[in-house]
């Protein structure tokens, strides 16, 4: 398993922007169509205007998966616009392997 986790700054710190293109677009919910995709989240700091998105997958191959998706590098670009930093078909995550876990009580 591993999970991947991309790293956004919102435009003036604007989240609430891209919180409204992820919902609209359903940006988790695309992904969540991909084999091999087990969960994503997307997280908003409540201490500057950074975002982060998660996804766990089986493995690097499903994750390959997605971001070969045509409909994720059309909606990288579009994200783009809201953001200070560039994102296009190409565009990686970092990627972590799954080593060590405790279960919620």
């Amino acid at each position: 398993m591993i999970r991947t986790t991309l790293n956004l700054q919102p435009k003036n710190d604007n989240q609430s922007e891209v919180i409204r293109y992820f919902v609209e677009k359903q940006v988790l919910e695309r992904s969540s169509r991909t084999l091999g995709f087990i969960s994503a989240e997307l997280y908003a700091s409540m201490e500057n205007g950074s975002m982060l998105v998660t996804a766990t997958w089986q493995d690097l191959n499903s994750y390959q998966r997605w971001v070969s998706d045509p409909w994720r590098a059309k909606s990288s670009e579009a994200l783009s616009q809201l953001l200070d930093q560039e994102l296009n078909a190409k565009t990686k995550g970092s990627i972590f392997q799954f080593i060590h876990g405790v279960p919620g009580r």
